[in-house]
């Protein structure tokens, strides 16, 4: 299989459809913060970066993002 088909954008855009049918107007994940191609990926997206947390419990940090639907 190919990579960057798209798949992912159409998901994302599936999911704001679905949260706007419900009545929200914002969109919060949280990703591996380490991962610096996918933070692009997301802000390409819409989504703004708010911030960081690390745990002990994890060998990553936390990255928290939100985009406005």
């Amino acid at each position: 299989m190919k990579c960057h088909q798209g798949i992912g954008e159409q998901l994302m855009r599936h999911a704001y459809g679905i949260a706007q049918g419900l009545n929200c107007n914002q969109v919060n994940i949280g990703i591996v913060e380490e991962n610096k191609v996918l933070r692009k990926w997301y802000e390409a997206l819409g989504f703004v970066h708010m911030g960081t947390q690390k745990f002990d419990f994890f060998p990553f940090t936390c990255g928290y993002m939100e985009r406005t639907i």
